[in-house]
């Protein structure tokens, strides 16, 4: 009775909060758990494989709204991997030609994510988890706010082999 009595006098303070997806159940992605998600979404991903310019990607992405009125991209999180992502600068060049004539131009401020060299650009990050492959979260700001972002980026941790 106790502990059910703290639980709903922090939530009432605000300083407890009940677990994002992403914390109940990590979501994977191409050997990497999604371990922190923006509180609001709520949608399972969609998971989507490619390639472009000889470097494969494996996404989940999280969509909202419906076929009547439309979907939009809320949340996209991809795992890059090719031999053409060797270093940062790789990294930042291969970004710049895949996002060339986005309605976003690439414009790179450099970051650093679990100590490793990426680039923020706009509702982007991208960096170089090591040689040959580079984790990259994309999110709707207008939905979710830049400070979202960055703590997105970081809830991606590689899995043990």
């Amino acid at each position: 009775m106790r502990s059910l009595f703290s639980l709903f006098f922090l939530a009432f303070l605000g300083i407890a909060a009940l677990p994002t997806p992403a914390s109940a159940d990590p979501i994977t992605v191409d050997g990497y758990a999604i371990t922190y998600l923006p509180q609001q979404i709520s949608a399972t991903p969609t998971a989507f494989a490619y390639d472009w310019g000889d470097v494969d990607f494996h996404s989940q992405v999280w969509e909202s709204g419906n076929d009547q009125q439309g979907w939009q991209v809320d949340l996209s999180i991809a795992i890059l991997r090719g031999p053409r992502l060797s270093s940062a600068a790789n990294v930042n060049s291969f970004w710049r030609e895949y996002t060339k004539g986005d309605d976003q131009p690439w414009r790179p401020i450099p970051i650093r994510v679990h100590g490793k060299p990426g680039f923020r650009s706009g509702d982007r990050i991208v960096w170089l988890d090591q040689p040959g492959i580079a984790p990259t979260v994309n999110l709707d700001l207008t939905r979710f706010g830049a400070g979202e972002l960055l703590p997105t980026a970081r809830g991606l941790r590689q899995l043990p082999d």
